[in-house]
């Protein structure tokens, strides 16, 4: 147990969050392509979990992924509305 914390799985735990404060701040000035940032990185991350620990991955935490997806749906639906009133007033 002494050697659960190594500089490898540091890194590896924080890189996603790392990448998802970057898009956040990338939201503030583009927020259509922050969203589908987003949600490239959401299917990854997905992925990998399918990918590491099998079929078990793929429904492990399903109403958490839900959530997210509809979180994903509702922000690209306001980030087109953005973009659109964005065109109106320029």
């Amino acid at each position: 147990m002494a050697n659960v914390f190594t500089p490898q799985l540091f890194l590896s735990v924080s890189l996603v969050p790392i990448i998802l404060i970057a898009i956040a701040f990338l939201a503030l000035k583009q927020p259509l392509a922050a969203i589908i940032f987003a949600a490239i990185v959401f299917t990854r991350v997905w992925v990998l979990m399918i990918l590491v620990f099998g079929g078990i991955g793929a429904i492990s935490g399903l109403l958490v992924k839900a959530i997210i997806i509809y979180f994903l749906i509702s922000g690209f639906q306001s980030a087109k509305e953005v973009n659109r009133i964005r065109k109106e007033i320029a």
